[in-house]
């Protein structure tokens, strides 16, 4: 399954992606870039930056690892929405984030998930390339 992530809200998208892989279907996410996340943004840069700051003072090299990249982070995301046990491992193999559409999946129909768009919030928003870059990434 493709499915097109223009314009969505990233965490009622990641909820839909992990309830089809628990269903067994493998899922192609394209345009991850372009997914929201609404709120204040600096209120969400402060909170990624944060995470990615967090170390375990016992041994630093076991600390989660957030990363900066927009498909690596949706993929994150989506593994904190999955059994934290074999299969969420397992299941999490069959997901596949892009940024932008690959030339392989430009020909087939992209899917738009029925969610509430971005645009029908009314709130203020930031985009996961913006926040991506804010934290250090260089596409």
């Amino acid at each position: 399954m493709i499915i097109d992530a223009t314009d969505t809200v990233m965490g009622r998208l990641s909820t839909q992606v992990a309830k089809l892989l628990l269903k067994g279907q493998s899922v192609d996410v394209v345009n991850v870039e372009q997914t929201v996340l609404s709120g204040e943004p600096k209120k969400i840069v402060e909170r990624y930056r944060k995470r990615r700051g967090m170390q375990n003072k016992g041994n630093p090299e076991h600390s989660a690892k957030w990363p900066r990249r927009p498909d690596y982070l949706f993929k994150r995301v989506v593994q904190g929405m999955l059994p934290k046990n074999r299969t969420g491992e397992i299941v999490l193999h069959n997901l596949t984030a892009h940024v932008g559409v690959p030339k392989e999946l430009a020909e087939e129909n992209a899917e738009k998930l029925k969610t509430k768009s971005a645009s029908k919030l009314q709130c203020r928003q930031i985009t996961l390339k913006e926040l991506c870059q804010r934290l250090g990434w260089n596409p």
